[in-house]
């Protein structure tokens, strides 16, 4: 049976970081931010078909089979989208038992050997461009499969010869810990964990997801949630997306960053990822901040929102 190394082995052969590469570079959102109306379920089940596949879908993701038959959430493709960005997953089983298969972003680790290894995704800005990027996704899995086993139809693109991809992202994991580094991340998040603590047994057991979301529009920014998760919608300045997000749960408060380029993660999460990352150490424990009223949830949002716009500037000026 092939292993994972096989996989890994295949997906070199046909030029996997290249191709993607490739897609990443051809594909890029509209440069001048227009925003790309979310792709229809029923367009997109239509260009699965079009080329050759079977096509269902479940929660914004679409699973592709080319014999239509078995339990669908096992069918090799999986498309999915974050904005106009296309993303996707593939997988290889041999017999019925899985071999390998991953995210697009964890597969270029995988073959590049470098944890570090970013290439971009493909955005699509009409139809057209969206089927042409479905059928590159599916000719690398089909172009792969051929490789695995050694068969005969790999297509030009996957026995071409590619230069190096000169395509690199703009930003990287060490200029977001620079940035965090130039608005005094660590002080300033000490201090606001000094302010805003200890309101036990005073802590709000109930949160009004209405008034929160009243705050964050007060303060200038229009608000999402899944629950008393909150983010801010649409922060994806030159192409690079950053997401701030926060949890609200028996009176204390949660925040995540994350960065983004050309749809590709490049680093982040809840704020204990960055304080590890600049002292160095695993052993480091979060600062807890906890309010007691939606007057100190707004004035705890008020900080951490200057603290925000200041690191996006900070990321945007150091960007390659």
């Amino acid at each position: 049976m092939k292993t994972k190394e096989d996989v890994i082995e295949a997906l070199r052969q046909i030029h996997y970081l290249e191709r993607t590469a490739e897609l990443a570079y051809k594909y890029r959102r509209d440069p001048k931010g227009k925003r790309v109306p979310k792709a229809k379920k029923e367009k997109v089940i239509e260009i699965a078909n079009k080329l050759g596949y079977h096509c269902e879908y479940e929660r914004d993701r679409y699973y592709l089979g080319k014999d239509g038959i078995g339990d669908y959430h096992d069918w090799p493709i999986l498309v999915f989208f974050r904005e106009s960005w296309v993303l996707f997953t593939i997988g290889y089983r041999e017999n019925g038992e899985w071999i390998y298969g991953n995210r697009c972003d964890a597969l270029k680790v995988a073959v590049a050997g470098d944890d570090s290894y970013r290439n971009g995704s493909p955005a699509y800005t009409s139809y057209e461009k969206l089927e042409e990027i479905m059928a590159e996704i599916v000719s690398i899995y089909e172009d792969a499969g051929k490789a695995l086993y050694g068969l005969d139809g790999i297509s030009d693109r996957g026995r071409a010869e590619y230069e190096k991809p000169d395509f690199e992202l703009s930003v990287t994991k060490d200029i977001i810990l620079d940035a965090l580094r130039k608005i005094n991340f660590l002080e300033r998040s000490q201090e606001l964990s000094k302010q805003f603590r200890n309101h036990f047994p005073e802590i709000m057991p109930n949160i009004d997801v209405v008034r929160v979301k009243e705050i964050i529009r007060k303060l200038g920014y229009e608000p999402g949630n899944t629950g008393k998760s909150f983010y801010l919608k649409e922060q994806a300045p030159d192409n690079l997306d950053f997401r701030f997000a926060f949890g609200l749960k028996y009176g204390l408060f949660n925040i995540s960053w994350t960065v983004s380029d050309e749809g590709e993660f490049v680093y982040g999460g809840p704020w204990l990822i960055f304080k590890r990352a600049l002292l160095g150490s695993l052993e480091v424990r979060g600062d807890s901040v906890s309010f007691g009223s939606y007057e100190e949830l707004e004035e705890i949002l008020k900080i951490v929102l200057e603290m925000y716009e200041e690191f996006k500037q900070a990321v945007l000026k150091r960007r390659r």
